[in-house]
């Protein structure tokens, strides 16, 4: 009787335990669903780096170009 009852107390210390760990242990299913969320996260950033730097590029354009305007009509006076 004695070996049941130090069972079921171990048991009971492991599922304590379990249920303790269990909102900070993650499983594979957890990781690969980080995996691709960060895919997504990292994909979405590149697109918006894009925009970012293609909205640079027609600003740079258009301020070299009213700059070369600007100096052609000084020159002319």
């Amino acid at each position: 009787m004695t070996a049941n009852i130090v069972v079921g107390e171990i048991e009971q210390i492991i599922e304590t335990k379990i249920a303790e760990k269990k909102d900070t242990l993650a499983t594979k299913e957890d990781i690969l669903k980080l995996q691709k969320e960060t895919k997504e996260d990292i994909l979405k950033l590149q697109i918006d780096i894009e925009k970012r730097f293609n909205h640079l590029v027609i600003w740079v354009v258009g301020t070299t170009i009213a700059l070369g305007g600007l100096i052609i009509a000084i020159t002319k006076l």
